[in-house]
């Protein structure tokens, strides 16, 4: 190791440890009711979002604790172990929040790393949310990215219940695409009757929800 590299890990240790001490700590994040004592040195670091913030005269300048309201607190603490710790554990059950929490917080790096792990773990069990929510985030690669796998794999894809959630409007979109890779027409009369049929049974239990509660 290098004597940069060694210089940058002592320093990385050290603030991790007076993090976890509260060692002059002078921020304190609240998410979902959970508090984070920070620096707001290292926040600034890593997020504009938080430069801005503590830089431009705004009322946070001076305010000791502030509060995320769209900020899972799980999503915070795995996005603050990075900034102390730099590691970042990703999974297919927290990568969507970590996605939504660092494209808040401005930490590209972040969320980059979000849609590679998105990319690289996409299966058909999976595709149809992440082009959703690639879409409505305005995570233009990514949603590509699925949307090509989605016409690659459409029977595979069809075979899960996530087709069955979607919209009229979404489900009329997909079957109609030019990507689709059917050789069978039955596939999509297979896919639109199993879908009326979850829609109607969802209308059922809607209908007598409302009877047993009225």
């Amino acid at each position: 190791m290098d004597v940069t590299s060694k210089h940058g890990l002592v320093l990385l240790n050290q603030l991790r440890k007076m993090r976890e001490s509260e060692h002059l700590t002078d921020v304190v994040l609240v998410a979902e009711g959970i508090s984070f004592p920070c620096h707001r040195v290292v926040l600034s670091a890593f997020s504009p979002y938080f430069r801005v913030m503590f830089t431009c005269g705004l009322r946070e300048c001076n305010t000791r604790e502030i509060v995320l309201r769209d900020t899972p607190a799980d999503s915070l603490a795995l996005l603050l172990n990075y900034m102390y710790c730099s590691d970042l554990a990703l999974t297919n059950a927290n990568v969507q929040g970590i996605s939504i929490a660092s494209f808040l917080l401005q930490m590209d790096d972040v969320f980059h790393r979000c849609q590679l792990h998105m990319t690289e773990n996409m299966d058909a069990s999976n595709c149809l949310g992440v082009y959703y929510f690639a879409r409505d985030l305005g995570a233009e690669d990514l949603a590509e990215h699925a949307q090509r796998f989605l016409g690659q794999n459409f029977v595979q894809v069809c075979q899960n219940e996530e087709v069955l959630e979607l919209e009229a409007h979404q489900l009329g979109k997909l079957l109609t695409s030019d990507d689709l890779n059917v050789s069978q027409e039955e596939t999509i009369l297979d896919v639109v009757l199993r879908w009326v049929r979850h829609c109607t049974v969802k209308m059922e239990r809607s209908v007598i929800c409302t009877f047993l509660n009225s």
